[in-house]
């Protein structure tokens, strides 16, 4: 890397020049980065946005419908005729089998009644018993 020396006497534009010309040569330099297409004020100040990034209204958040996220998938599993193994869990989760044990526990705990049963291969197959009484929604 090639250093820069500005003696005292140099212009304050030189010297500017000279640090801004360094930290375009060094790929680590951190500098904010400016956004060109931020909106402006007339004054030419950058407008704040009031909304917190990522925040939805009631509406859009509502008419995307239900997240599908990994525990609903696995009751989703769960519910169908044939059940699921801890492998087709694992599979459809991304999680290791202590996991997949983990999560089935803690749906016992919330009071799901989960039968297991053996299959044709002898793996274990996990199905949740349809309850008579609708689940509360909280």
């Amino acid at each position: 890397m090639q250093s820069t020396t500005v003696t005292p006497s140099a212009n304050i534009g030189q010297a500017l020049a000279a640090v801004s010309a360094k930290i375009t040569r060094n790929p680590r330099a951190t500098v904010p980065a400016q956004s060109d297409d931020a909106p402006r004020d007339p004054t030419g100040k950058a407008i704040q946005s009031t909304g917190k990034s990522g925040e939805r209204s009631r509406a859009q958040s509502k008419s995307r419908g239900r997240r599908k996220t990994k525990a609903s998938i696995v009751e989703a599993m769960l519910k169908r005729k044939s059940g699921a193994t801890l492998e087709q869990i694992g599979k459809a989760t991304n999680w290791q089998p202590h996991t997949c044990r983990a999560f089935l526990s803690g749906l016992r705990k919330k009071g799901a009644k989960i039968n297991r049963l053996e299959n044709k291969n002898g793996k274990s197959v996990y199905r949740i018993e349809p309850s008579d009484a609708p689940r509360e929604v909280k």
